[in-house]
């Protein structure tokens, strides 16, 4: 193991060298080089291996950096677009505090059972999808024309079109829903499509 960290200081000593990846090639004096490296203690390795591992920069920028999706058919997602167009028309933006009781309560939780963490969390994501962006120089946030558009499409796509289509197909009651009509017409087709590849081949 000493011989990895051995290109480390021969030339402070003065010892001319050419390196390996894992040790010295040749060098003008391998005796003074050997003595080198012997002198590397496990503390003297470890104290080295610690320096370049700390708090080491990130490859990426900020805005570049990978971050989770919105899913559009998350609950916490659509509630926490519907409660930030709460603040659309707000012209000083709003903060994490303000936030937060209102997906909690879209969610049905209390204020409390929606950690502070994950909602800064949340903001964060927001914020790197550029929904949201940040006052200068405040904690306030406030949504982007972009965020204003994609949030205000979700929420009343989800609520308008999915959760009462879904209601429809789901609902035994409900004998020939329009929408179960068009998906048993549209199974029916894919059916006879894939009868007639098969004939074909």
């Amino acid at each position: 193991m000493a011989r990895i960290f051995a290109g480390v200081t021969p030339s402070k000593a003065g010892v001319k060298y050419e390196a390996l990846d894992n040790g010295l090639l040749r060098c003008s004096d391998p005796k003074r080089a050997q003595a080198l490296a012997d002198s590397l203690s496990a503390a003297k390795i470890g104290a080295l291996v610690r320096k370049w591992f700390k708090a080491p920069p990130h490859p990426f920028p900020a805005a570049d950096r990978r971050v989770s999706a919105l899913r559009f058919g998350d609950g916490r997602v659509q509630a926490l677009l519907a409660a930030v167009l709460l603040f659309v028309f707000v012209a000083n933006g709003f903060r994490a505090k303000e936030l937060r009781p209102k997906p909690a309560a879209l969610l049905g939780l209390k204020p409390d059972q929606l950690s502070a963490g994950r909602v800064t969390y949340d903001l964060r994501r927001l914020r790197l999808h550029g929904l949201i962006e940040r006052l200068p120089r405040t904690h306030r946030y406030r949504l982007t024309q972009r965020g204003i558009q994609i949030a205000a499409f979700w929420t009343r796509t989800y609520n308008r079109l999915l959760r009462p289509g879904l209601a429809q197909l789901a609902d035994p009651a409900c004998e020939s829903p329009p929408l179960r009509r068009k998906f048993d017409a549209l199974a029916s087709a894919i059916d006879r499509a894939v009868a007639e590849a098969k004939v074909a081949a």
